[in-house]
Order: C-alpha cells, then structure tokens, then sequence
C-alpha cells in the first residue's frame, strides 16, 4: 500500500491520463521527479514522472508514438487513424468542445454536444459501419437542435443534407410554425435570412431573432420612418 502525505492527496491510484493509469505512489523527491506506477492502456506497467503524465506530455507507455509511426495500422485497436471516419469523428468533437474552432459557434456555442458513448472512437466506428457508412457520405443530424448521438444521426449524401439545412427547421414565434426561410419573408421580420440563420444558430430566442433589427435596420428605420417600414411590410406580403 502506497502511503500519500497530506499535501499530495490530489494525486491518487485510479487517476486518468490519456492512455495511463495511476496505479500507485512509491516515491516523493523533488517535484518535479516524484515518480508513480502507471498501467498503460495496453498492459504495459512501468515507473515515471508524475509530472510530465498529469501535464499531458507523456501519454502512454510508447506505444502510441510506435502506432502513429506504423500510420495507425499498428497496435492501436481501431488502427483507423488515417481514415475518413477517424477525421469525421475528431472533426465532430471538436466543433462541439474546442472554443477556438471556427465552426464552434455553430456548435459546441449553442450547446450542440456529443454523447458519451460516442467520446470512445470504436463506439462510434462501429455506429458507422452498422448504419450504412461510405465515403460518399457525410454525418448528419436529424434534428439540428439535438447533439451527437446514435438516434440522432444518419449518414447522408448531399441532397438529403441539402433538405436538412438550418431553412428547413421549424421555429414556432407568435403562435405561428414556420422554416427560417419562411420567416424570413414575413412582415415581422426586420433582418434577412443570413442574419437570422446566424442568430438562431448562436442560441437567440426565435422571437428576439426575428424583431430585433440590426444597426442597418435601426438606421433605415430612421431613414424612411415607421410608415416606411409598414408600407414595405404591405409589399412585402402581395
């Protein structure tokens, strides 16, 4: 049994790091070479730095550096890391957990997450490859509300992505149900498609969404006055 002083109790056998496990404690020196007993993923148990394992910098055993150098046919259990569906599935994760992708907004920032199930690759290959997957196909959500899981998604081709698009969405304001591309075109809306498309995407409330004008809308309003805005509303509907 491996005895923790106080001051260390953050570190503990069980504890998770990429492919290593705590097993154990058996020596504290200077910080930064207190050593530990990991057991790597794939069997393997050895002795190394804490550190550089709760840091990130030591991942596994080696055996991780020896698979990617083998171009993910090796050792590792999916050997799939070259794969259109391995990039799919990373992809997927990280639009909807990295603040700095460039898609995180439409994502990850309006609460788009993937299931837990899904957090392990061979779940999800195995998901793909008893649903129909190819690579002529693309990941789709059903409803583009609802996150990442099995009964939500499908593999689809282009068309059918096409006919699920952010337009095609039902939002209910007013007591009324419409698509975007729809509300778009009624008198209550004082913004174009795009920029309701965008709000909606980004978590706005459907009603706020379609009212609130932007700067350009505040200043043609000032511009042509609120009869304006009524008489282009009454034009808008012929």
């Amino acid at each position: 049994m491996f005895v923790v002083p106080e001051k260390r109790q953050r570190i503990h056998p069980g504890q998770r790091h990429n492919r290593l496990v705590l097993q154990g404690v058996p020596f504290y020196g200077h910080a930064s070479k207190q050593l530990g007993v990991f057991k790597c993923d794939c069997g393997e148990v050895f002795i190394a730095s804490v550190g550089p394992v709760f840091r990130g910098e030591s991942k596994s055993c080696g055996c991780l550096q020896k698979e990617w150098a083998q171009g993910g046919k090796g050792g590792w259990k999916h050997g799939d890391a070259r794969s259109r569906l391995y990039q799919t599935w990373k992809n997927m994760k990280l639009r909807c957990s990295l603040a700095s992708h460039k898609s995180y907004g439409r994502y990850g920032g309006r609460g788009i997450r993937v299931c837990d199930e899904w957090q392990s690759y061979p779940a999800f290959q195995e998901w793909a490859n008893s649903n129909g997957y190819d690579d002529s196909l693309t990941l789709d959500r059903i409803d583009l509300n609802q996150g990442y899981f099995p009964e939500n998604c499908r593999w689809a081709d282009r068309k059918q992505q096409a006919n699920n698009r952010s337009s095609s969405v039902i939002a209910v304001a007013f007591g009324r149900s419409m698509t975007l591309a729809e509300w778009a075109g009624q008198p209550e809306c004082v913004v174009p498609y795009y920029t309701l498309w965008s709000r909606v995407s980004r978590g706005w409330p459907i009603e706020q969404a379609i009212t609130r004008p932007t700067n350009r809308s505040q200043r043609i309003t000032t511009t042509i006055g609120i009869g304006g805005i009524d008489a282009l509303a009454a034009m808008r509907k012929k």
